[in-house]
């Protein structure tokens, strides 16, 4: 079994570690913001699109094979299908920068996300009923 480990190493730029039985291997992946725009995966999770890539490549070439240097934007050409993969939704995720399900409903004037917790926590507090510790970061 493959797992891939990927650390951001800068602006869309990754650290991408490939282990497997036979060893492990590691590559610097470059995501183009152009891709990411042509693509229309701006609202997706960039790691997510790396890992998707990443584990297309292997499939395609082996893990001993990766170059050390990946560029998914020569990738992308090299390998048509490479595209569906990533455009198809059904392997990437929203970017966590998406609000999460149901916040979506917000009335306009309403808060959202931390800032809904954020005052749900102060209304219990002045109310005197808080049951639960403040939010830290």
């Amino acid at each position: 079994m493959t797992s891939i480990n990927i650390v951001p190493a800068g602006n869309q730029l990754y650290e991408v570690e490939v282990s497997d039985d036979t060893g492990t291997s590691r590559h610097e992946v470059g995501i183009p913001d152009r891709l990411l725009a042509e693509l229309d995966l701006a609202d997706v999770a960039v790691q997510d699109v790396v890992r998707v890539a990443v584990e297309f490549l292997v499939e395609r070439e082996g893990r001993d094979r990766l170059a050390r240097e990946i560029d998914l934007g020569s990738a992308t050409e090299r390998y048509p299908e490479l595209v569906e993969q990533l455009t198809s939704g059904s392997r990437v995720r929203p970017s966590r920068q998406t609000p999460p399900p149901g916040l979506h409903d917000a009335e306009p004037d309403e808060p959202t996300g931390d800032r809904r917790l954020v005052a749900e926590v102060e209304q219990e507090q002045r109310s005197g009923e808080a049951s639960r510790p403040f939010p830290h970061r």
